[in-house]
């Protein structure tokens, strides 16, 4: 491992250090790396870029990142088509297709508790902080489950 002074930054905020890290705490913390960078670049000019939750992305993906944001013109065929879209499992290869199904609460509960305590400590802040913006710039559907 070699982390970046981000990385070192997040360990030390947190009482963590880089050197001693589990391997579970060191994903958790380069997750936060990433999304830290991806929100400061947001921050920096908001025109470039959108903070949507994932669990929002297709509600949102006609209205705020098609229309709004990239000024596509959206009718009701290719709303229809986006529609059936979402709804295909998109790993499905040759014949090992099928329909979508979010899978994130399985995974959730498969962690182990080392990975939850991780994520809790070190990926949650800057997660709050991300959909904060999102909510705050009416990029989060209020009804989304989180």
């Amino acid at each position: 491992r070699r982390p970046e002074k981000g990385h070192l930054k997040i360990f030390q905020e947190h009482g963590g250090d880089s050197r001693h890290a589990k391997n579970e705490d060191f994903c958790a913390v380069h997750l936060a790396y990433l999304s830290t960078c991806a929100l400061e670049a947001y921050k920096k000019d908001r025109d470039m870029g959108l903070l949507i939750p994932y669990t929002d992305l297709p509600q949102l993906m006609p209205s705020k990142l098609l229309a709004s944001h990239f000024k596509a013109p959206v009718d009701a065929e290719g709303l229809e088509r986006m529609e059936e879209t979402s709804k295909m499992y998109s790993k499905g290869r040759k014949g090992k297709g099928g329909s979508f199904s979010g899978d994130s609460k399985q995974k959730e509960a498969s962690a182990s508790g080392l990975v939850r305590s991780a994520a809790e400590t070190y990926l949650y802040p800057v997660y709050e902080e991300c959909l904060g913006e999102a909510k705050a710039h009416d990029l989060a559907h209020p009804f989304a489950a989180v």
